[in-house]
């Protein structure tokens, strides 16, 4: 009873370390490797926790177990080591808990969150928050190759027949909540001219970003795949913005944006906005983004395909715009969370808060 006591306790230790990571992770905005370590006592208060960052070689549950069990004289005083690691579109976490030298290890990934609700846990192509008139769709040639959800509950299921090709469920419950932006030391301006370019390699702040119709903003992320780049401003107004890299931009905007003209977004980016959204794109291209605005009203129109997911308290399309859903979860593999023993408890592709 005693040994199964202790293996229980463990694994509410184990869990209760990947709560405690990710409540850092939202808090510090931090996307560096890192370990914290520390002791959570039998009231749930938590003691003390050291943060040791690291330089991994590799995000694989079996490598971060073994980064947990080679520096363990540094963790001897511990009932909770947690090893936290970038992966693209959010984290992985290997968590061991300890009690009464009974250790249980799981491994677990979480998406990036926006406001405790994951894109992935969404899963909509388009999601209208606010009640009422909410979502518009006008004209013959707008179409969402996907599932749209909405608060409001002045709609019926049929009303957007032809517009939406998934499911249109209105009447929904659902709270999402601006998070808090970045604390980053502001910059100047950035204008990019006609036929120039710019290019932003690290996560910085700006009062206004603006793209003429002809220039491209360069979102450098590195080689790293753990290397998100955040990038802070009052406003902006869009030519092209191309993400180069290995891992994702996001883009977070006091005061709203506009995009329009025959700009081009490449690469993988997210826009969180507590302003207006405006993108009216001639192009005919297909754009690639994520925009999160639920406070906001977000306004797509002109004649390109839109690959991505938006959020907002209301949602107006029109022209020949096509907005197409890619989940975030698409391609992942299925995750195996296991115990130290390799014994399956259970199978996720996500976990989000």
């Amino acid at each position: 009873m005693k040994e199964l006591e202790a293996e229980t306790m463990s694994h509410y230790l184990a869990y209760s370390g990947i709560e405690i990571a990710f409540d850092y992770i939202l808090e510090s905005h931090d996307s560096s490797s890192t370990i914290l370590y520390g002791n959570l006592s039998e009231d749930s208060q938590i003691n003390s926790f050291q943060i040791l960052h690291r330089t991994p070689d590799s995000t694989s549950f079996e490598y971060m177990k073994n980064d947990i069990e080679s520096n363990m004289d540094i963790f001897t005083d511990s009932n909770i080591i947690v090893a936290i690691y970038p992966i693209p579109g959010g984290f992985r976490f290997v968590s061991r808990g300890t009690v009464n030298d009974v250790e249980k290890i799981i491994s677990v990934e979480r998406t990036l969150s926006y406001g405790g609700m994951s894109l992935a846990d969404i899963d909509y192509a388009i999601f209208t928050v606010g009640e009422g008139d909410s979502l518009n769709l006008k004209g013959n040639f707008t179409l969402v190759d996907g599932d749209v959800g909405t608060n409001s509950d002045e709609y019926e299921n049929d009303d957007f027949a032809g517009k939406i090709t998934g499911v249109f469920t209105p009447g929904l419950e659902i709270e999402f909540i601006l998070p808090e932006f970045p604390e980053l030391a502001t910059q100047t301006d950035i204008n990019v001219p006609q036929h120039s370019d710019y290019t932003i390699d690290a996560s910085s702040a700006y009062d206004d970003i603006t793209v003429s119709e002809s220039g491209i903003l360069y979102i450098d992320t590195g080689e790293s795949s753990s290397n998100y780049i955040s990038v802070v401003c009052n406003t902006m107004s869009l030519g092209s913005i191309h993400e180069t890299g290995a891992s994702k931009a996001i883009f977070y905007v006091r005061e709203g944006f506009t995009f329009g003209g025959d700009g081009t977004l490449e690469g993988d980016i997210t826009f969180i906005s507590a302003g207006d959204v405006s993108i009216n794109n001639t192009s005919g291209e297909e754009l690639n983004l994520a925009v999160y605005a639920p406070d906001s009203e977000i306004s797509l129109s002109g004649n390109s395909t839109i690959t991505g997911s938006f959020i907002g308290d209301i949602v107006n399309l029109s022209g020949n715009t096509e907005v197409a859903f890619k989940s975030v979860t698409d391609g992942l593999d299925f995750i195996d969370v296991t115990d130290s023993q390799g014994d399956l408890v259970s199978i996720s592709n996500t976990w989000s808060r």
